[in-house]
């Protein structure tokens, strides 16, 4: 199997296969490297557009995985384990693996862009998703 090694996030389709009842609020969500869009073995890089007026990724933990968010433009909130930030352009939050986390923007009209990273697995369903209520 012939596996790209350069892509561009701006033509890559949004998965629109994430709900929102299982924690995925008004996001635009692209898996830029996967094992399955470029075959990593260990990694997997994302990038995600929250939504003005609520977009979030809701409380959840990643058993297998451990994840790097980086802010690009926006403002919001993150919770990582039982810390809560305030986010902005610039910064990034470390999620060690297995530990609660949650990402949402809190602007009534303007985007939250993000990078993200998940080391030590190569797709979301080997990193594992456990929403929590």
């Amino acid at each position: 199997m012939m596996t790209k090694r350069k892509v561009n996030v701006h033509d890559l389709r949004k998965d629109n296969n994430l709900s929102a009842d299982e924690g995925w609020v008004k996001m635009d969500v692209k898996w830029v490297c996967t094992e399955h869009t470029m075959g990593s073995e260990h990694s997997v890089f994302g990038h995600t557009i929250f939504e003005p007026g609520g977009g979030a990724h809701e409380l959840h933990t990643h058993p297998n995985a451990e994840e790097i968010l980086y802010v690009i433009k926006g403002h919001g909130i993150a919770i990582s384990g039982d810390e809560e930030f305030d986010i902005g352009p610039g910064d990034l939050v470390f999620v060690p693996k297995g530990e609660k986390h949650f990402f949402k923007n809190t602007h009534s009209t303007e985007n939250l862009e993000t990078v993200w990273v998940y080391g030590g697995a190569p797709s979301l369903e080997k990193a594992g998703y456990n929403p929590m209520e």
